[in-house]
């Protein structure tokens, strides 16, 4: 599959949701949360529609970075 078909197969299924779920490895390194806080900033710009919310507690010795909002989460819409 070429980028271009990525990207907009990307595109396609953030434009269908009303929530973005963004996560991360476990144990991570500064460049983990780095990558993880810098695609919610860019996903909450081009969608502001949308809840954007980094998930997974950052630890402790990193916590001077950022804390993750995932409490601000609710449960998903029930589909009936």
């Amino acid at each position: 599959m070429k980028t271009s078909a990525i990207i907009t197969a990307i595109t396609k299924s953030i434009v269908k949701m009303d929530r973005i779920l963004v996560y991360r490895h476990t144990n991570p390194d500064p460049d983990a949360i780095g990558a993880q806080f810098g695609l919610v900033a860019l996903l909450k710009a081009a969608y502001p529609e949308k809840l954007v919310v980094a998930m997974a507690p950052v630890p402790g010795h990193l916590a001077w970075i950022d804390t993750t909002d995932e409490q601000l989460v609710p449960p998903p819409k029930q589909r009936t």
